[in-house]
């Protein structure tokens, strides 16, 4: 199934970003089935990083997007700028897209995940950010492949 995905996103979007959504997916997901709860938010930002690029690239007349190797704008100003997009683009990719990746990689800033703080991940900051990202995981106890 995810080889099929891959295969249809790759027609319409750059291979790089399309690469990079599946590993980052795939950690995400046996992350989370394997309680490495803190490592599994991380794996949901940079989840989140690919997908504000795909929208980007989808967004913008030239298909133009922040290289991998570029930090992105902030997750905010990308945010806004998707609101602003003209509606001739669907809710889900101008509102609701952004505004879930924008919970999803706050996890990652601001909860002790990507830097030092008073906050340590749990299990339900790790649950929010697999079940409100990519999709729900089966259940943790069975091992995260790249064919579920």
């Amino acid at each position: 199934m995810m080889q099929f995905i891959k295969t249809q996103f790759q027609k319409h979007f750059p291979k790089e970003l399309i690469s990079k959504l599946s590993f980052h997916y795939a950690e995400l997901k046996s992350s989370f089935m394997h309680n490495r709860l803190e490592s599994g938010e991380l794996n949901g930002g940079k989840f989140a990083e690919v997908v504000l690029r795909l929208i980007q690239y989808a967004t913008d007349p030239n298909h133009t997007y922040t290289p991998i190797a570029e930090s992105l704008p902030s997750v905010d100003s990308l945010v806004t700028k998707f609101e602003h997009v003209p509606n001739t683009f669907d809710d889900s990719l101008r509102l609701h897209i952004p505004r879930a990746l924008k919970v999803i990689y706050s996890f990652r800033n601001k909860r002790g995940v990507g830097h030092a703080g008073e906050i340590n991940p749990n299990l339900m900051d790790a649950t929010l950010v697999a079940y409100f990202g990519p999709n729900r995981p089966a259940s943790r106890s069975k091992s995260a492949t790249l064919t579920d």
